[in-house]
């Protein structure tokens, strides 16, 4: 340990090293046991160690969490992010995780709730403005989630997802023109916004104009032609009966009902998080998962593609082509590892040929 350390820690003390050695090779559940005995008892060293505990206490429960959230189970990334909270209230990046996973979960009340802190904390963040507003748009509370989304367009204009949201709640509010409006500024600004297509397709059934909702689906359709909604929609519109416009209405009426989910995947989709810091330190932390996962289980498919993920969005594409390859030796049909691996492979081949570009 060096100088420095010892003085840091006033000399170290075995309970904590011990937990620090668990928490560093991301053994989070180990280091937990070992930080609650901290903070539960008085030994030596004053308030530093129990500061520590919290602390490194609260990023081990966060971690855990986000390996839950990153692999579908909502429920218990709930249990250890509120446990986190409790110990480290004032990290707001914890609040935002809160707030989606009480969303996905339909628990839209306490999402309100969160997404509010957050946002009252940093007033310049749009995105927060964001999450809050498909929150109160999922409880029902329309004429708060235009108003949020309305701030936030105010200083993001040129934000594509605000528009679409903005479209959702006032197709909600039934102001169907407006929605119409606010579902072609998105498609302008992204006109590779297949969801802003399908909505703006429902939005002109609204209003009656249904050659328009015809054209906006075949636009839709040649952008992503495995749709199925798209593929099942566009027929009811061409049979131009009495029949098919009831039925193609009554499928309007179910994607605006349909409560929307935040994708806790931190992938380039709608009202998912941004690649931060942080976030790069979460696919950090996911390969020392996955790396003493397959120290174990060194044959489990599951375990290289996940570390093969994690390379993928650290951009560690080497690495991940490697696990990805992996993962399709031990399992041939492992669809999602074979479109992984295309896309690693052909951006590391783009990557490749812009370093030679640039000499």
């Amino acid at each position: 340990m060096s100088l420095f350390k010892k003085i840091l820690t006033l000399g170290g003390n075995e309970t904590y090293n011990r937990a620090m050695a668990f928490y560093n090779r991301a053994e989070y559940e180990e280091a937990i046991r070992e930080f609650e005995k901290i903070t539960r008892s008085r030994f030596g060293g004053g308030r530093l160690y129990p500061r520590l505990a919290l602390f490194y206490g609260g990023q081990a429960h966060r971690n855990l969490g986000l390996v839950d959230m990153h692999e579908g189970r909502t429920r218990e990334a709930i249990v250890q992010f509120e446990k986190t909270a409790i110990l480290t209230p004032e990290n707001l990046e914890i609040h935002v995780y809160l707030g989606i996973c009480y969303n996905n979960e339909g628990r839209y009340d306490e999402a309100v709730k969160e997404f509010s802190h957050v946002v009252q904390e940093e007033p310049a963040d749009s995105q927060g403005y964001l999450r809050l507003a498909l929150a109160y748009c999922n409880s029902g509370h329309y004429d708060e989630a235009a108003s949020r989304v309305h701030q936030a367009i105010s200083m993001e204009p040129r934000h594509a997802d605000l528009h679409y949201l903005l479209g959702v709640v006032l197709n909600n509010k039934k102001e169907y023109q407006s929605a119409a409006v606010a579902f072609e500024e998105a498609v302008r600004l992204n006109p590779k916004y297949v969801e802003a297509y399908a909505k703006l397709g429902y939005t002109y059934a609204f209003l009656g104009n249904l050659s328009k909702a015809k054209e906006t689906f075949h636009k839709a359709l040649t952008l992503s032609p495995e749709d199925h909604r798209l593929k099942e929609g566009l027929p009811l519109l061409e049979k131009g009966t009495p029949e098919g416009e009831e039925a193609f209405l009554g499928k309007a009426q179910e994607e605006f009902s349909r409560a929307m989910m935040i994708d806790p995947n931190l992938a380039d989709t709608f009202m998912a998080l941004r690649r931060t810091q942080k976030d790069i330190g979460f696919y950090n932390t996911l390969v020392q998962i996955y790396q003493n996962a397959l120290r174990e289980h060194p044959q489990y498919a599951d375990f290289h593609y996940g570390l093969g993920h994690a390379y993928h969005q650290l951009e560690r594409l080497e690495e991940a082509i490697r696990h990805y390859e992996e993962a399709l030796t031990i399992n041939p049909r492992y669809l999602q590892a074979k479109t992984s691996l295309a896309e690693a492979k052909e951006t590391l081949e783009r990557f490749k040929k812009k370093r030679e570009k640039n000499g």
